[in-house]
Parts: structure tokens; sequence; C-alpha cells
């Protein structure tokens, strides 16, 4: 945790994006195998 805090503004961004990243990922297969669209 203090290493993200001292890390550079564009690292933290980058992390925070992979995180989003994975997480929307994770929610849209979840998603996916409760109610599919089709």
């Amino acid at each position: 945790m203090v290493a993200l805090l001292a890390a550079p503004v564009s690292s933290r961004i980058a992390v925070a994006l992979v995180v989003a990243l994975t997480t929307g990922t994770a929610l849209s297969a979840t998603i996916g195998r409760e109610a599919p669209l089709a």
C-alpha cells in the first residue's frame, strides 16, 4: 500500500485501469453465466 502511495501518478492510474479491467471482465463473465443476453 505504501508503495502504491509513493508511486508516480501515472503508475497508480495504470494499476487502477488494470484492476478496473479485471473486475469488469469478471463481472461480465458472472452476469453472462447468471443471465445470458441471448
